[in-house]
């Protein structure tokens, strides 16, 4: 697969042979690619945008074209916060400990969180994450 600039890749299939080439039995070429959409304010969960892909080949003419609808699922995720210990009363510089749970939801929306910072104006240091 390479890609030719915003808006294409081509995808090389080289030489393909089909054994079972019977003229009543439709054959189907499937290309799957999966995207990763650009991080801009316009790419929100749910906006539809439209996709095509041509096929060209030697015995292929007029080149088969086909155009299709994709939804952009944009991941969901979930800090939960809560501290490990705390002692009885606590003082300028004491140390309490935090379990921060990072988690990306299921279903329609299950989607990497690519690049994803944590930050938190209390903490001292502020971990990075980065997938989850």
């Amino acid at each position: 697969i390479t890609g030719s600039g915003l808006g294409g890749v081509v995808v090389s299939l080289g030489n393909l042979t089909n054994s079972a080439s019977s003229p009543s039995t439709a054959e189907v070429l499937t290309v799957e690619v999966r995207m990763v959409v650009l991080n801009d304010a316009g790419t929100v969960a749910g906006a539809v945008g439209t996709v095509s892909g041509t096929l060209r080949s030697e015995l292929l003419s007029p080149a088969a074209t086909a155009t299709d609808s994709v939804t952009v699922a944009e991941p969901v995720v979930s800090v939960t916060v809560s501290p490990v210990s705390v002692p009885g009363s606590l003082d300028a510089g004491d140390d309490v400990a935090f379990t921060l749970v990072v988690r990306a939801h299921d279903g329609a929306n299950a989607n990497p969180a690519y690049l994803a910072v944590l930050r938190d104006a209390t903490l001292v240091a502020s971990p990075s994450l980065y997938s989850v």
